[in-house]
């Protein structure tokens, strides 16, 4: 607490999904304590380089608390000071880095998450991660994996990418863990038997957790990585499986979340289940998902131990996060044109 003021949003690197080309909102919320006036001002420059500067009163309730939507044009990062007032005078709380732009959540299995054989690095700085709760500059290992690997990752390549081209901050929300098959990610499946995970929340209300706090239309799109290890599944099943999980994510969300799905199955020396890849282009032919990149195809040095691994290279998480940019950037294209 900052004397008289809790602020819960925004904060230093938190991303705002925008809701057209140009626009969207700056979510403030927190609570006050005798505090008498409380404003915003919002200034740095929007996608297209032009200056922003908003000044704005943050209404509250009768108990000092405040929720609000401010418009704000889409871009960043925007610098957003709330100043306080109280009978000692004025006071400031200072979110330097806040942004417009566009929200990925991600999910599945080790390469969804921090299995990357090298840490990576946004070079941009445009890139952010958060756990729901928390967010950063979108640097290896990412906020929020289930399974809290430390390692690299596709996302600062990809929001990179995704920033360049659309010249807004990219934010990041990564859930998943590592060896898990479709079984194991149903909605009221039994949680994993891993001492480091709480045992009322499997992987499935996990991920939920983060498509809630972010809120309805709060975010582009799921982008799946997994398939790995449903290598055991007769035809079919990993249909009804990711169906159950897909369907049941949006009846509990109360939209359309737009899933895109990678075809994802390969395992070393040289295993490809080819059961599961027809179910993903089930998936895919009946419009239950997205297509999302074929990675089966990235194999020699695109993955790690000199090609024998099942995880990424440098070169691999590069190339991969390319993959998924080439399918996101038309589709982002189509809902902002």
């Amino acid at each position: 607490m900052l004397g008289n003021i809790v602020v819960y949003s925004p904060v230093n690197y938190q991303v705002f999904q925008r809701t057209s080309k140009d626009e969207g909102f700056i979510e403030f919320s927190g609570c006050t304590k005798n505090v008498s006036a409380l404003k915003a001002k919002i200034t740095g420059k929007d996608l297209n380089g032009e200056k922003v500067d908003i000044e704005t009163e943050i209404k509250r309730n009768v108990y000092g608390a405040f929720l609000e939507k401010v418009p704000v044009p889409s871009g960043g990062w925007y610098r957003v000071i709330i100043t306080y007032t109280t009978d000692k005078g004025d006071s400031t709380y200072c979110a330097s880095k806040v942004g417009v732009g566009e929200i990925i959540v991600a999910a599945g299995q080790s390469n969804s998450t921090n299995c990357g054989q090298y840490r990576t690095e946004t070079e941009t700085g445009m890139v952010s991660s958060t756990d729901g709760v928390f967010w950063q500059l979108g640097n290896d290992p990412q906020l929020g994996v289930h399974d809290k690997t430390p390692f690299g990752s596709i996302y600062p390549s990809l929001g990179d990418i995704l920033y360049k081209e659309f010249k807004v901050p990219i934010g990041i929300a990564s859930t998943g863990w590592g060896g898990t098959s479709s079984t194991q990610w149903q909605p009221y499946a039994d949680i994993l038997i891993d001492p480091n995970v709480n045992p009322k929340e499997n992987l499935f209300f996990y991920f939920m957790k983060r498509v809630l706090w972010l809120g309805k239309e709060g975010f582009r799109c799921v982008i799946w990585h997994q398939g790995e290890s449903d290598g055991d599944s007769e035809a079919g099943m990993y249909y009804q499986r990711m169906n159950c999980i897909i369907e049941t994510s949006r009846q509990i969300a109360g939209w359309y979340i737009p899933w895109f799905m990678a075809k994802a199955t390969f395992c070393p020396p040289n295993f490809f289940w080819q059961n599961v890849r027809d179910d993903q282009e089930r998936l895919i032919s009946d419009s239950v998902v997205y297509r999302g990149p074929d990675t089966d195809t990235l194999l020699g040095d695109n993955r790690d131990f000199d090609g024998e691994g099942i995880h990424f290279s440098p070169k691999g998480l590069k190339k991969h996060a390319e993959m998924w940019a080439e399918v996101l950037i038309p589709y982002i294209y189509s809902k902002i044109n």
